[in-house]
């Protein structure tokens, strides 16, 4: 999973108003517990097209997908999500420029992807 699904998510074209408001209600409610936080990218601000806040998990929120054995599952996550088919809009949020999470949140969803040389991961 990526620290932004859930902002891709939330900013699908096909949602209503209603369920983008379930949405960020759920977002909210992880916030408050400290599992989930939102990012900002203070240059994205004043771009029209792209976004400036993304929500990812916190320190926190890490320790407990450790703790469930969530993390063994993020490869396959990002596989999926990978193969999925987005709109335009979700594409262009995808290459957006991003805030730097904090090093715990990067290290754990770090892997090494099979069939990739070290070489071209750099």
């Amino acid at each position: 999973m990526t620290s932004t699904s859930c902002a891709a998510a939330a900013s699908t074209s096909r949602s209503s108003p209603k369920n983008e408001a379930a949405i960020l209600d759920q977002l909210e409610t992880l916030q408050e517990a400290g599992i989930i936080d939102v990012y900002v990218h203070k240059p994205n601000a004043s771009t029209r097209d792209l976004p400036s806040k993304f929500w990812g998990p916190t320190e926190r929120g890490i320790e407990i997908l450790y703790e469930h054995n969530f993390l063994r599952g993020v490869p396959i996550a990002r596989a999926v999500y990978e193969e999925t088919r987005k709109s335009e809009r979700v594409m262009r949020h995808e290459g957006a420029p991003r805030p730097a999470l904090p090093e715990a949140v990067t290290d754990a969803l770090e892997f090494d992807e099979p069939g990739v040389a070290a070489s071209d991961a750099s």
